[in-house]
């Protein structure tokens, strides 16, 4: 869990023609002494406001806050110690409390760590005599703080390379003689790293550590890696695993019954599967030390179960919306009789709607949509600028940034999404899309197209946030939308026929639809009057957007990437004779015109099912992008290069390591790129000098955006709002709404 301080508004009155928070920050020390006659400064994050005052004898500021927005309060040495947003035409008070701890004495000491050790397994009260040692007695009580015994336990130090071991005894202690001036880690029940804590260098010292253990008590039944429980009458989580808890209801809030749930581990093969009882309910005591992500029977990835690195007897829950398998089955069954009433008709020629027309009978089903309120404490002043963070799961992907309004999703495994002000991070609609695994938002002519891998196509007013229209399109969507300033085009598998299909923009109206041989590699490329697709498979096919007749399709190459699309030529990888290489195809034929003569280490797509659907979603892998037919520029797995349109020689190329969802920002005669460690490089277009516009630490996780002199970051779960010298403007994933990466 991120470190973020939060508040809680206590009192919040009716609204009024202005703001005005008072708001009461106290400061009290380690020993719970108020931290008396300190400056603390309260700072709006986007306005000239600076306030200060100091302390008195109970440690407390109280701050009048006028102006809506964002403060932060600083005092001594610590910055952003907290942050307090204010709403517009809101009043009331508000109050925090908070420890001045300089030297970290609460703060958690990190576990040691122990790969590669061989530890010597001694009794503990082996040292027992010996000079310089301590007494440590070691007490283990359940919740209720009643003693434990028979439970095993084991002291470790790690420097040492020692365990020292030991039983809890009716009393539920257990007594060591522990070297002194060391760290040590107490491990219960095989649990390694239960509790840290440290003998100090002081000869005869007696010390008492208590941990709090709580014996698993439910029944296991085990086929292979999968564990089925029953008999769960713990309200509580136990030290070794967490109680969670699933709601899950229907699109009008009735429970389902009888709905399979299943925990998967993120780092091993462990599955615990389970129903939902008559009260849409189902329970699972999960073993801690992983992450389990919940999925259904047709939707994946729908929570995420942190359990990693859980400590106490932890609960949790969630409720989720679920369509209910039994009716996405009739569904599935629906599209599958549609696409084989009309199997010979969509052969040969693109399938069209024909009012009241038996033979024709494609249907779509909508999927609701409910408004959310403004999240809580969402925001973090840091060195870099603002920091947003809605404390949900999961990656947040690549968001999107179109007339000062940043539409993000919240995570990977959160059916949330909002748009936010661009400059500051206010809230200004937010959507509960009763499906995960959001792709990256396409705008096109006012409207924020969205796909979701579990499973539907949400056209919404980028202003309001209402809903225009939506589409289910198949369980599993594995590609993002592409679309013109009319219409929407979107590839999915409708009955299991992999299709390519195209809406109206405005009202969702259906033009036409088109068989493909397989999923796309991550969404259609649109070009002037034509649609261009490139399955997993790696054929190539060329439709007219109009009507969706087939131009043209190839299965002489295996295309590997997305095409980049000019009038003379189709910029693409390729795999020849199981070699890489970026060539030139010709768009009336799509016959090899160039090859570039170096060969590539280029990514793949994976096309592992039901797994990696968002990354298959965003994929870009080696998608060349067409600067004004002088340069073309891709990235591979390794490196970043540069290749002459015109005598297709390699002018250079620049080791670094990205996600195969991220291409290279162009802009100011400059690339833009971000490494999986978090550097943000500046590339000169016709040289490859780079330059380092910005560190942020950890694991980027999408395509970086920029405007006005900020670039935003999807890194660590978060979105790093950074302010740069220079202004870059890339507004969202893959460029536009047709991902045509082409510089006239």
């Amino acid at each position: 869990m991120k470190n973020i301080y939060l508040f809680s508004l206590l009192i919040l009155n009716a609204k009024i023609s202005f703001s005005q928070i008072t708001f009461s920050l106290t400061i009290k020390d380690t020993q719970r002494k108020p931290l008396v006659n300190t400056l603390v400064e309260a700072k709006h994050t986007s306005l000239p406001i600076l306030l200060s005052q100091n302390t008195d004898q109970s440690g407390t500021v109280v701050f009048e806050l006028i102006e809506a927005g964002m403060y932060t309060f600083n005092y001594l040495t610590v910055k952003n110690a907290a942050t307090y947003e204010v709403l517009e035409g809101y009043k009331g008070e508000a109050n925090r409390t908070i420890v001045y701890d300089p030297q970290g004495i609460f703060a958690e000491k990190p576990a040691g760590d122990r790969n590669g050790i061989q530890f010597k397994i001694v009794d503990g009260k082996i040292l027992k005599g010996k000079e310089n040692m301590a007494k440590v007695t070691v007490l283990v009580h359940d919740k209720n703080r009643k003693p434990v015994s028979g439970v095993d336990l084991a002291v470790v130090t790690i420097a040492g390379k020692i365990k020292f071991t030991g039983r809890s005894n009716a009393n539920g202690e257990a007594f060591f003689y522990l070297p002194i001036s060391q760290q040590y880690e107490i491990d219960v029940a095989e649990m390694a790293g239960f509790k840290i804590f440290e003998v100090p260098n002081y000869r005869g010292i007696e010390m008492k550590e208590t941990v709090f253990y709580e014996k698993l008590d439910i029944v296991e039944k085990f086929k292979g890696d999968t564990i089925l429980q029953s008999k769960i009458h713990q309200t509580t989580g136990t030290s070794s695993h967490v109680l969670f808890s699933l709601t899950l209801n229907d699109y009008n809030g009735k429970p389902l019954e009888g709905e399979p749930v299943y925990a998967k581990a993120e780092n091993s093969n462990r599955v615990y599967e389970g129903l939902t009882d008559d009260n849409g309910q189902c329970k699972f005591m999960v073993q801690k030390g992983d992450n389990y992500v919940l999925n259904l029977k047709h939707e994946n990835g729908i929570h995420l179960i942190k359990a990693q690195n859980s400590k106490g007897f932890r609960t949790a829950a969630c409720t989720r919306a679920y369509r209910g398998s039994a009716i996405i089955e009739e569904m599935l069954a629906e599209q599958k009789a549609e696409m084989e009433a009309i199997a010979e008709q969509i052969k040969e020629e693109a399938l069209r709607p024909k009012p009241g027309d038996e033979n024709f009978p494609i249907s779509f089903k909508s999927t609701p949509v409910q408004k959310l309120t403004a999240p809580t404490d969402y925001l973090k002043q840091t060195k870099y600028g603002l920091q947003i963070d809605f404390e949900e799961s999961g990656d947040v992907g690549t968001p999107t940034l179109i007339d000062n309004h940043l539409y993000s999703q919240v995570g990977l495994y959160s059916t949330k999404y909002f748009c936010l002000d661009a400059q500051n991070g206010r809230f200004k609609w937010g959507l509960e899309l009763h499906e995960g695994g959001i792709s990256p938002a396409v705008y096109s002519n006012g409207i924020i197209l969205i796909n979701t891998a579990s499973c539907s196509l949400y056209a919404i007013d980028a202003k309001t946030g209402e809903l225009l229209w939506s589409k289910w399109l198949a369980s599993y969507v594995y590609s993002t939308p592409s679309a013109d300033e009319e219409n929407v085009f979107v590839v999915y598998q409708h009955g299991g026929y992999p299709v390519l299909v195209s809406f109206k923009l405005k009202t969702g109206e259906f033009n036409w639809m088109q068989r493909i041989d397989n999923e796309a590699i991550a969404c259609p490329v649109i070009a002037n009057n034509e649609v261009h697709v490139v399955s997993q498979s790696g054929l190539y096919y060329i439709f007219n957007k109009e009507n969706g007749q087939k131009k043209v399709m190839t299965s002489k190459l295996k295309f590997i990437s997305s095409p980049t699309v000019t009038t003379e030529n189709i910029y693409i990888s390729a795999n020849i004779a199981n070699r890489e290489y970026l060539v030139a195809i010709d768009p009336k034929t799509l016959a090899i015109k160039k090859k570039f003569s170096t060969y590539l280490n280029a990514e793949s797509i994976s096309g592992i099912r039901n797994q990696d659907l968002t990354d298959q979603m965003n994929f870009n892998g080696s998608h060349p992008i067409n600067y004004k037919n002088e340069i073309i520029v891709l990235c591979d797995k390794d490196r970043l290069l540069a290749f002459n349109a015109q005598t297709e020689k390699l002018m250079w190329s620049k080791s670094i390591k990205c996600k195969p969802d991220q291409i290279p920002i162009v802009a100011n005669e400059r690339i833009i790129l971000t490494n999986t460690n978090g550097d943000v490089k500046s590339f000169d277009l016709n040289t490859g000098n780079e330059t380092i516009i910005t560190s942020v630490q950890g694991h980027v996780e999408g395509q970086p955006i920029a405007q006005k002199g900020i670039i935003y970051l999807p890194v660590g779960g978060v979105i790093m709002m950074v302010k740069t010298l220079k202004s870059f403007n890339w507004n969202q994933w893959n460029k536009d709404a047709s991902h045509n990466l082409y510089w006239e």
